[in-house]
């Protein structure tokens, strides 16, 4: 009897512990995920002199975002400047999983951004946003709301027009810029014409008189 558990106890011992070896959970190091295929925006970049808005990200859709549910703002500052990019930007070029570009056209959110870098001509507080609503990709794709810092160049330095709208019924005509100057009766209205086509252009000058301005320095909006 004896000889049996001299024999018996090392088998025990060695079969406890391979049982003991083999049911161990796996090496959390040894363990892998399948990558997320959700996607998303990792930086976005606005060139002033194209109007281009460059995303760049990952598992991006080949076609248009959901550009109602994209928003571009300047933080921080009152009256707010905040818009939806649908009806206010088109797509350029070909997209990607990586990069999506989309040109601004809408004079007011193009004046927004008014100074290189990542904030405003108001100050450092002022920063350029780009937000993601819910399902910005698609309907169910895109879950995940988000911001983005929009770092801007190619700012101009000069005053520069970038939009004008005529109210038939009021007769102002509304011009919109960076940079332009702080009171209206600055401009020079031998300089400014009014063009139908190629055939008819008439000059401002002695057709229209300064009216007001909304704001002034780099921001601004006259009236005539």
């Amino acid at each position: 009897m004896q000889l049996h558990k001299k024999f018996l106890l090392p088998f025990m011992a060695l079969l406890l512990g391979f049982v003991a070896v083999s049911c161990a959970p796996p090496d959390d190091d040894d363990s892998s995920s399948a990558p997320s295929s959700e996607p998303t925006i990792s930086s976005a970049a606005y060139d002033a002199s194209t109007g281009d808005l460059t995303l760049n990200g990952s598992n991006l859709p080949t076609t248009n975002l959901d550009l109602s549910k994209l928003t571009v703002s300047v933080k921080g500052v009152s009256p707010a400047k905040s818009s939806a990019l649908n009806g206010k930007a088109a797509k350029k070029g070909t997209h990607t999983k990586a990069k999506h570009i989309y040109t601004i056209s809408d004079a007011t959110v193009k004046a927004y951004f008014d100074k290189n870098g990542k904030a405003a001509a108001g100050g450092a507080t002022q920063l350029y946003n780009l937000a993601l609503a819910k399902d910005w990709v698609s309907s169910g794709k895109g879950k995940k709301k988000d911001t983005i810092a929009i770092k801007v160049s190619k700012v101009p330095t000069g005053p520069v027009i970038i939009g004008a709208t005529y109210n038939a019924g009021t007769g102002k005509l509304v011009i919109s810029g960076l940079n332009l100057p702080a009171t209206v009766d600055k401009w020079d209205f031998t300089k400014l014409k009014f063009m139908a086509g190629s055939a008819k252009s008439t000059a401002l000058s002695g057709h229209a008189t300064a009216s007001s301005n909304t704001s002034t320095g780099s921001d601004a909006s006259s009236k005539a």
